[in-house]
């Protein structure tokens, strides 16, 4: 057991960077696809965030249940908190850290600390938390188009995109699949993909390189069956050209499901990894 009261908590670092923002109301979402309209969000968000960090309590107990990743405001009762640029880093290394350790009777009180930015291990496992939030069964990121909240039409993009939009455009043409090939002309790249591109995926370790390079093999296999995927499920929206994981794992469970066992499997190799790291680093004592 240990005292926390003169350290500074996980959830107070996260905040840290955001101090001054100004909050909106914007579509409240349930889970990655399903929108709720039956009473105002308690949870609101910058206009410009990147999403939605839901964050309940700061002990190992609540990380299974209550903590996940959205890309617009969630339903929870004012848990929420912006995903900005400014806090990206730390949003997803606590979000990998508070998933990364299983509750038992003996860690569950346990609370999630401020870590130790100054230790060796500390930028690989931030860098590695970026590819292990993109994948995990509580990331819920999605990307909607054309969704009634309030009486209003919205469009949700997925900032935690990880394909730059021309490859979404070459497979789009290729596969006849106009609507994905128009939604991603019109668009602008998405923050995950930019910051792949410029320099990140270089600094990642072989572990969450094969993760992510597992990823790009799979949307490109699953292409072809994304439009008759739209017509059985059309409630996943599976042609916004920046669709995430929540959205394309259940086409990948019908067609591919091989490549998804091979998928979890170096996932969890990147998990293994990373978990002795969250007390190496400082986020549990």
């Amino acid at each position: 057991m240990y005292n926390v009261d003169s350290d500074v908590s996980a959830k107070a670092y996260i905040k840290e960077p955001i101090r001054q923002i100004t909050v909106v109301d914007k579509p409240t979402l349930s889970t990655g696809i399903k929108v709720k309209t039956g009473r105002n969000s308690k949870t609101k968000i910058a206009e410009n965030a990147l999403g939605c960090y839901l964050n309940v309590s700061n002990n190992v107990e609540h990380s299974t249940s209550y903590v996940a990743l959205y890309t617009s405001s969630d339903s929870s009762n004012a848990n929420g908190i912006s995903v900005m640029p400014e806090n990206f880093e730390r949003i997803v290394s606590v979000f990998a850290a508070r998933k990364l350790i299983t509750c038992n009777w003996i860690n569950g009180k346990d609370e999630f600390l401020y870590p130790n930015e100054s230790h060796s291990k500390f930028i690989e496992f931030v860098n590695d938390s970026i590819i292990y939030s993109l994948f995990n069964t509580s990331s819920q990121q999605s990307s909607l188009r054309h969704i009634e909240y309030k009486g209003k039409f919205w469009d949700i993009k997925n900032e935690f995109f990880w394909m730059s939009k021309n490859e979404i455009m070459e497979l789009a043409e290729m596969y006849n699949n106009d609507f994905c090939y128009n939604d991603a002309y019109a668009s602008d790249e998405r923050y995950v993909y930019a910051l792949l591109r410029d320099g990140l995926y270089g600094r990642l370790s072989t572990e969450a390189k094969a993760v992510l390079d597992k990823a790009k093999d799979l949307v490109r296999k699953s292409f072809a069956y994304r439009i008759a995927f739209d017509e059985d499920h059309p409630e996943y929206q599976i042609n916004t050209w920046d669709a995430g994981f929540y959205q394309l794992k259940k086409l990948w469970e019908e067609r591919l499901k091989p490549d998804l066992v091979e998928f979890k499997e170096l996932y969890k190799v990147l998990s293994d990894k990373m978990r002795p790291m969250v007390y190496e680093v400082g986020f549990l004592k």
